[in-house]
Parts: structure tokens; sequence; C-alpha cells
């Protein structure tokens, strides 16, 4: 499932996101610590239940090695005043 909010400008598969972190021989331990969050975090950004930050999400991409589990939100307005 993918997660993302109405102000995101990314999208992140969270099947994707676990994928990629098994393809690293990694546990959602090992990303909390490196990232210094907590298990049930990177859990729910798994599950889809939660975005991670901008500032996370360019972490998890030079952490694992790929950014396969980001998209781009289509419904994301460039510009666009919060």
């Amino acid at each position: 499932m993918a997660a993302y909010g109405k102000r995101n400008a990314v999208i992140v598969d969270g099947q994707k996101l676990t994928e990629a972190r098994i393809a690293a021989n990694m546990r959602m331990e090992d990303i909390a610590v490196r990232l210094r969050c907590n298990k049930g975090s990177v859990s729910k950004w798994e599950q889809g239940r939660l975005v991670p930050s901008e500032e996370r999400i360019g972490k998890l991409v030079k952490l694992l090695g790929t950014d396969s589990f980001v998209r781009w939100n289509p419904n994301y307005k460039i510009g666009r005043k919060r």
C-alpha cells in the first residue's frame, strides 16, 4: 500500500520499501537505529499507515541504495500555498 498525505510531494510504497529493506539484508530495528526513530514508525511506513519526512525518505534512499519505493504524488501541486 502506498502512503502519502495531501501535502506530500512523494508517495512511499510500503511493499516496495519492505522489499528494498529485505534486499539490503536489514531488519526494521536496523533502519530505526540508523534513522534515529522507533521500530513502530518503520513498521507503519511499510504498512502504508504513516509517511516518513522528506529528510528521512532521503536517508532511506541512501541507506537502502535504491529509490524504488518512492514515487511522485500526482495530486501534489507545485508552488501551492500551505
